[in-house]
């Protein structure tokens, strides 16, 4: 069985939250696409993770503070 590489859900309005099934990108560009497929808005981020569960030895959940980008 194949995993996507990530996955997201609508969180609020405002807000879309990302899921990576394996690894942990050090970057990641988000893009805002209108029905057409025409790029709305497109930045490239650096991501800083942070763990927030398990253990030094044995790894666990990460975290990377928010990213927002601004959609005209």
């Amino acid at each position: 069985m194949s995993h996507p590489p990530f996955y997201g859900h609508r969180y609020d309005r405002d807000t879309w939250v990302f899921n990576v099934a394996f690894g942990d990108p050090a970057k990641v560009t988000v893009k805002a696409l209108a029905t057409d497929g025409t790029v709305l808005a497109e930045e490239e981020h650096d991501l800083v993770w942070t763990r927030v569960g398990g253990t030094a030895h044995c790894g666990g959940p990460v975290t990377t503070p928010p990213i927002q980008l601004s959609v005209p």
